[in-house]
């Protein structure tokens, strides 16, 4: 019996010595088998089945936890839509071809910004004519309109959080000050968290801020913290936790 990996090379290389053969349905025959042929070489049966529609490779029986069997393939296929392995190699190819000429992580494929963006272009594809070669340029937008809409986008969600915080009556505001050793200049980062009602905590970064106050003492270090929280309708109160070193001067402010 030959391995998965020696029939897909039979496969590519369409040798003569490979048959795909239809099996014989019966009115006792599983449903299962109008989806899936039998894979002979040199005449000989092989323990693989090959999918009628996307062309996946599947064992007839369970042969180990890691492969599936077609009883198994059938069920998923039901629900999801078959990709043959044509149409996965391209786009695996395409997204190395992505990472290698963009510079970009690996991970980037599996970003929820990457594969939003992905699901969307497949959505549009839906309502253009098939019959047709489709530009992606005309798809994808200028870097200067990206630019124009990040603001618009930060206002959208800016206004999103404020009306989050604005209902939220116990939480964690974790606040952090550092200096740039090159250039000297003061930062601020802030964040908040939270655990709504069904246990599920809640993470927000409001901003890291340049500190442009005159001095850093504790007073002002307060009243920096206050002003933007403010913006997102927050304030220190009994009710509220703050999570920060213990430098004295931050002891001091959150005390």
């Amino acid at each position: 019996m030959l391995t998965k990996k020696e029939i897909e090379q039979l496969i590519d290389k369409r040798n003569s010595s490979l048959k795909i053969v239809k099996p014989k349905i019966t009115s006792k025959s599983s449903a299962v088998w109008n989806s899936f042929n039998y894979i002979y070489v040199n005449d000989i049966k092989q323990e693989y089945v090959i999918c009628n529609q996307c062309e996946d490779l599947l064992v007839k029986a369970v042969v180990s936890h890691d492969q599936p069997n077609i009883n198994q393939f059938y069920a998923s296929s039901k629900t999801e839509p078959a990709i043959s392995n044509r149409v996965k190699q391209e786009i695996k190819v395409a997204c190395v071809e992505f990472v290698a000429l963009d510079c970009r992580s690996f991970k980037t494929i599996c970003g929820v910004g990457f594969k939003n963006l992905a699901q969307k272009i497949f959505d549009a594809a839906k309502y253009l004519p098939i019959s047709k070669d489709i530009n992606i340029e005309k798809l994808l937008p200028h870097p200067t309109t990206i630019s124009r809409d990040v603001n618009k986008l930060y206002n959208k969600k800016h206004q999103q959080l404020i009306s989050i915080c604005e209902k939220l009556l116990v939480y964690t505001v974790v606040v952090d000050f550092w200096k740039n050793t090159h250039t000297g200049i003061q930062y601020c980062g802030i964040s908040l968290h939270h655990i709504s009602d069904d246990w599920k905590l809640h993470c927000f970064v409001l901003g890291c801020y340049h500190y442009d106050l005159e001095s850093n003492s504790a007073i002002n270090t307060r009243k920096f913290v206050e002003s933007k929280l403010s913006e997102y309708r927050l304030e220190l109160n009994g009710n509220v936790y703050i999570v920060s070193d213990n430098e004295p001067k931050m002891l001091a402010t959150f005390k």
